[in-house]
């Protein structure tokens, strides 16, 4: 597979202006990929709010014309498949085919709490996903889809708004080996693994995944497989995250940044997705744009 090289950049409730430049400016510069996250309270940053993951995703969308717009993840436990996938098919259309979806079983027990959504326990969240995955599948493909799971009811459903992608990707994430990436290799055109693990520990579980398609007689070269990497630059920022282990973070110069993505390309990735704060402004992602030079 080519590699990828794309931009992660969370929805915190910074001005929207300020989010639309960032995007545009990203997209000029050549990544390959754009995406939100879902959260409501992100906790990471000063900012204490985030934007709506499927309206920023429309944002991101018509602010860009030539990037994948995607999300890393969606949780499935806010929006039934149905929802998500109308939404993602209506995103697709208005991005002329550049929409992806992004899912995972959610983490945050305080967000779900705050909000008052059901946070269910970890081995029925996977449960619940192992239901989603195909039904959403059929739903992005057109098909109608008529479930009675345990967790996924759909009768005669539907995404009658179409898509502009004949396929749009579907995308995994998260590190369980148990669980994660098995269903993965079973219902996902790529997975992703958030941002925290060193290059080693990414090599091992781009060798699960794998192994796991093997298993199942699917093509491992099948299946994109990408990192998540936080672009902090300063090694002071890195250490405010929370969501990152400093040690994994991209730092220094531009050469020092380059040298990182390779080290995880080495480890086998298709694709590294650069984690960035919008708080922390255009200068880091003009930046970023000197190492898409470097490494293309």
């Amino acid at each position: 597979m080519a590699r990828r090289i794309g931009l992660h950049l969370g929805p915190s409730a910074v001005e929207p202006a300020t989010l639309a430049d960032l995007w545009r400016r990203a997209d000029d510069l050549g990544f390959d990929w754009l995406s939100v996250w879902d959260h409501f309270t992100p906790g990471l940053t000063p900012t204490e709010g985030s934007y709506d993951a499927v309206a920023a995703h429309m944002a991101m969308a018509l602010s860009t014309r030539r990037a994948t717009c995607g999300a890393l993840v969606y949780s499935m436990t806010h929006r039934n498949p149905a929802l998500l996938a109308n939404a993602i098919a209506t995103i697709d259309r208005f991005s002329g085919g550049r929409a992806a979806l992004g899912i995972g079983i959610g983490w945050s027990a305080t967000e779900h709490r705050a909000y008052g959504i059901p946070f269910a326990p970890v081995g029925e969240r996977f449960d619940a996903l192992e239901e989603w995955l195909p039904c959403i599948r059929k739903l992005l493909d057109g098909e109608t889809v008529t479930f009675d799971g345990r967790h996924v009811h759909l009768h005669e459903a539907r995404v009658a708004v179409g898509r502009a992608q004949e396929r749009i990707p579907i995308w995994v994430g998260g590190v369980g080996e148990r669980r994660t990436i098995p269903l993965a290799a079973r219902f996902a055109d790529g997975w992703n693994s958030p941002a925290g693990l060193t290059y080693a520990e990414v090599e091992h579980k781009i060798g699960v995944v794998r192994a796991e398609c093997r298993a199942i007689g699917r093509d491992p070269s099948s299946i994109r497989c990408a990192s998540n990497a936080l672009l902090a630059w300063d090694p002071a920022r890195a250490a405010d995250v929370s969501s990152a282990s400093p040690a994994s973070a991209l730092v220094g110069s531009v050469r020092d940044v380059a040298a990182g993505i390779e080290s995880y390309f080495d480890a086998g990735a298709d694709q590294v997705n650069l984690s960035y704060l919008p708080e922390w402004g255009p200068e880091g992602i003009d930046r970023a744009g000197e190492v898409l030079e470097r490494l293309r």
